[in-house]
């Protein structure tokens, strides 16, 4: 186990780390962000970053009476994609260069 992530004796916490490890292999959004998490940050800190983000979904839905909208992997890919493509635009204009999207070339070979 990390230094940062802390162990607590909480049932709760215990039951949110669970749900989380569960997300493995999980063909939705939530699954897609604990996979990434994971690779990102290690085991211990992925699935403390996911139970985090499932607190913060229990919350919103205890506190505000918000209805869970379940978001699909395609729809989380996509954003995830985008945010990923802006920010190495945003990288490469600070350094004087511009990305361009490659065009697929469909070519007869005879």
């Amino acid at each position: 186990m990390s230094c940062r992530t802390r162990r607590v004796v909480n049932r709760l916490s215990d039951v949110l780390r669970l749900a989380a490890t569960t997300l493995e292999r999980s063909q939705s959004a939530l699954g897609a962000y604990y996979r990434r998490m994971k690779a990102k940050l290690g085991a211990a800190e992925g699935v403390t970053a996911t139970a985090h983000k499932l607190a913060r979904i229990l919350y919103r839905l205890l506190k505000h009476g918000e209805a869970y909208v379940r978001q699909g992997l395609a729809d989380y890919e996509k954003k995830h994609r985008e945010r990923k493509l802006k920010g190495l635009q945003k990288a490469a204009a600070v350094i004087g260069f511009q990305l361009i999207q490659k065009e697929k070339i469909v070519g007869v070979v005879s």
